[in-house]
C-alpha cells in the first residue's frame, strides 16, 4: 500500500481511531466530529466522504448498506489491515494520536495529556 501525504494520514487517524470503537455511517462520523470540538474542522462532507472512499479503495475499511428507521444507509467499518494502518499511524504520530479514553476518541498533546 502507498502511503497518502501527511494530511491525509492525520485525518484517517481520526477516522480510524473513530471506526476502531464500532461501525457507523459517514454523518454519523460528521457527528462525532462536530461532539469532539478540536476536530470540528474535519467534520465536512466534502471532506469525510471522499476520505471514505480512499480508505476503502485501499482496503483499510468496508461498507455495507442497512435499512434504518429513516430509510437505508451505508455504513462503514475498519477491516484488520485498516487496524494494522492505524497502529502505524499511532507509532509515526506519538504525541498526535488518537486513542480510546472513556468510550471516546480523544487527541494526545504533545505533553501526552488528554485533550477533550
Amino acid at each position: 500500500m502507498s502511503y497518502p501525504e501527511s494530511s491525509d494520514r492525520t485525518k484517517m487517524l481520526l477516522v480510524l481511531s473513530l471506526l476502531e470503537q464500532g461501525e457507523q455511517t459517514g454523518f454519523g462520523l460528521i457527528r462525532m466530529m462536530e461532539i469532539r470540538r478540536e476536530f470540528a474542522f474535519l467534520a465536512e462532507e466534502a471532506m469525510i466522504y471522499p476520505l471514505l472512499h480512499e480508505m476503502y479503495s485501499k482496503g483499510l475499511i468496508t461498507s455495507y448498506e442497512k435499512q434504518t428507521e429513516v430509510g437505508i444507509r451505508r455504513f462503514y467499518k475498519v477491516k484488520r489491515q485498516g487496524i494494522h494502518f492505524l497502529s502505524y499511524l499511532r507509532k509515526l504520530y506519538p504525541n498526535h494520536g488518537f486513542s480510546k479514553v472513556g468510550g471516546g476518541v480523544c487527541a494526545k498533546s504533545e505533553n501526552d495529556s488528554v485533550v477533550r
